[in-house]
């Protein structure tokens, strides 16, 4: 790849080189792909993790929820049964019956225009507790996305305006982050997936091998002719060296398919 190609796909990425100091056992990256810097990848990700908040139970069964209805859609898959469905509306009206606080509001009119939020890096900051805040809605929008599963008229909409507009009070949420790239893989937004792709594999403390395959498969989808960059991305970001090029091994063939 050129020298001159290599800059335009990190400018269409929102990528800006800098130098990064790559594991001895990894080859060293053409371009740092981190977000947030300058701050070193260490301390974006121990103040992602203080504050990922208590995990309250609601947020749990949404995950467990979302899990157990994805891909029911497809022609063939099995369909969830009618009491985890029933579980499903429970939950949701659950969540619902507080209502929004009035920083929602302020937050959705900015959602999906920009990425450019200053987190809070520092872990003694008072706001730190304020994202606590964050976990209803989190789980709603969780909620939503499993009713995209279910095929339900507007989930996918109301699902994503929620996890758009957290994104920009917790930007260091790396939930969110893969979460929203797959709803802009399914509205077929693949350069904003990628994007938020990257935000989830660098802001995750240990992504494992399905994140990193999610991040290829984007890759895949989005940059095609850009394997040089994602195979920096997942070097970089990667906690397991040999997790890291094994993913690569897998997906070199369908990067470098003609």
């Amino acid at each position: 790849m050129s020298i001159r190609r290599l800059l335009f796909l990190s400018l269409s990425l929102g990528l800006f080189a800098t130098p990064f100091a790559a594991p001895a056992q990894a080859p060293k990256p053409p371009v740092s792909l981190r977000p947030f810097k300058p701050t070193a990848l260490a301390i974006t990700r121990a103040a992602a993790t203080a504050q990922a908040g208590p995990r309250s139970k609601p947020l749990t069964e949404a995950w467990a929820l979302y899990k157990a209805f994805q891909g029911s859609w497809k022609k063939g898959a099995s369909r969830p049964s009618p009491a985890d469905v029933a579980a499903l509306d429970c939950l949701k009206a659950d969540l619902e019956k507080d209502g929004v606080p009035r920083w929602f509001f302020e937050l959705r009119a900015k959602a999906g225009k920009s990425l450019a939020v200053t987190p809070v890096l520092d872990v003694l900051d008072p706001r730190f507790a304020e994202i606590r805040e964050t976990e209803r809605l989190k789980a709603l929008g969780i909620v939503h996305l499993a009713e995209h599963e279910l095929d339900r008229a507007g989930a996918a909409h109301e699902g994503a305006e929620i996890i758009s507009s957290l994104m920009l009070r917790t930007p260091l949420d790396f939930e969110l982050h893969a979460l929203y790239a797959r709803f802009l893989l399914d509205a077929k937004r693949s350069k904003q997936a990628l994007e938020e792709a990257r935000y989830a594999i660098y802001l995750d403390p240990n992504p494992g091998r399905d994140a990193l395959e999610f991040t290829a498969f984007v890759g895949l989808i989005a940059a095609k002719d850009g394997w040089v960059l994602i195979q920096a991305m997942l070097r970089e970001a990667a906690r397991d060296q040999g997790e890291a090029e094994a993913v690569i091994k897998e997906y070199a063939p369908r990067f470098e398919a003609k």
